[in-house]
């Protein structure tokens, strides 16, 4: 074992300095890629749900309701030329 004062300062330090430089790489390369997937997943359900409270709203029974679909009758075909 190193018995200088200097040594007494360094080696924990490196050790410290070593573990942050893991740690940090480990956050960096799997916490934020998961964060970024939670964040979309959460902006999913929410389009979701407010799409689905929308149609709630629009399908309240004492509305009228409007016109139906409008039906576009087929041109008649022309007969042969011939």
């Amino acid at each position: 074992l190193e018995r200088s004062i200097q040594a007494r300062f360094l080696i924990p330090m490196a050790v410290s300095l070593g573990f942050g430089v893991l740690f940090a790489t480990a956050i960096s390369l799997v916490m934020v890629p998961v964060g970024y997937l939670i964040l979309e997943d959460v902006q999913a359900l929410r389009r979701k749900f407010f799409l689905w409270w929308r149609k709630e709203e629009t399908e309240d029974p004492g509305k009228e309701a409007g016109p139906g679909p409008r039906q576009v009758s087929m041109p008649e075909t022309a007969p042969p030329l011939a």
